[in-house]
């Protein structure tokens, strides 16, 4: 029987497989793990990559498609066909710690939580020779019972360092579809409707610089990431708090509070790196403000941020 399902969504990432599945196929601890892998309509050879590995390394479940519609929809289409208990998000350039499956499932069981993150880190190193490190078991683990507050306040669960009872993913309706990266919306919507959070804060995802070792520049050269894209990662953060703030139903005015200082710090970020003075100054503004104890909610600082982000150019949108 399954137990844990790897979800991988994949977008020309093939250099990096290999090392990618061999890290998955080799998680330590006994658990019984499928690997599937949803192609967002590669243009490189990731699906060919892929069925050579099938050949090799069982388990994997590949599931091609004919067009592009980013990792959030095809997140939420490897949930949809996953067959075990719980769910477990891998990047598909991101290389696993070899007992983080293991370790995320044993925490999570302890503390009798329905979902947790651990961290990332983001290396120098080369995929290949990532494969097989170890997260630290007795790196802090921290438990709530409030998890929406704890990961508005505590913040940085940006990167699929996450394992999740497959029952609350689907309580929670998955990934934000209307987002183009889950990182921001997926933390948030678990957090609404779970009943317990674990904050691990070992490293079990090791993000490689380049796919595996060479002997020059030219052969180490990365495969262009989503993360590369500050605006991307700006505007995508704004639009999924907005966007999940708007789902709520009369939250809670410290929750609003939060949500609000999120959307307009995901602001200050971008407009301080594409606005002019005068604007910029603008922005800027609204950000101090909705830094100080008991601040409201200013519309006009949300619309301003909602008309910067939909003018920024080469950002992906669904």
């Amino acid at each position: 029987m399954i137990e844990i399902s790897h979800i991988v969504s994949v977008y020309n990432k093939a250099p990096y497989l290999p090392f990618v599945v061999k890290a998955l196929a080799g998680q330590l601890g006994g658990l019984v793990c499928e690997h599937i892998f949803v192609d967002d309509c590669s243009t490189d050879n990731s699906v060919g990559v892929l069925k050579s590995l099938a050949k090799t390394f069982p388990n994997i479940v590949i599931i091609p498609n004919s067009e592009n519609r980013g990792p959030s929809m095809r997140v939420n289409q490897g949930a949809a066909a996953a067959r075990g208990r719980f769910l477990q998000f891998v990047d598909s350039d991101d290389i696993l710690a070899a007992n983080a499956t293991a370790l995320l499932y044993q925490l999570m069981s302890m503390a009798k939580a329905d979902f947790i993150f651990g961290r990332a880190r983001v290396t120098n190193q080369s995929a290949a020779s990532l494969v097989g490190t170890l997260a630290n078991p007795s790196d802090p683990v921290f438990a709530s019972s409030s998890p929406l507050h704890y990961v508005l306040k505590t913040g940085g669960f940006v990167r699929m360092a996450c394992m999740v009872e497959k029952e609350l993913f689907e309580k929670a309706g998955g990934c934000d579809e209307g987002v183009f990266i889950q990182d921001e919306s997926l933390p948030l919507r678990l957090a609404a409707k779970s009943r317990r959070f674990v904050d691990f804060r070992g490293e079990v995802v090791l993000v490689p610089a380049f796919p595996e070792r060479a002997s020059d520049s030219t052969a180490q050269k990365k495969v262009a990431h989503i993360s590369d894209s500050d605006a991307q990662l700006n505007h995508d953060r704004f639009l999924a708090h907005l966007r999940f703030w708007e789902s709520l139903e009369n939250p809670p005015s410290e929750i609003s509070r939060m949500l609000y200082r999120h959307c307009v710090s995901a602001g200050w970020k971008q407009a301080r790196k594409s606005l002019p003075a005068p604007k910029k100054a603008l922005v800027l503004a609204g950000y101090l403000r909705s830094r100080l104890p008991g601040a409201a909610a200013d519309r006009k600082t949300l619309v301003r941020l909602a008309d910067m982000f939909a003018a920024l150019p080469r950002v992906r949108r669904i």
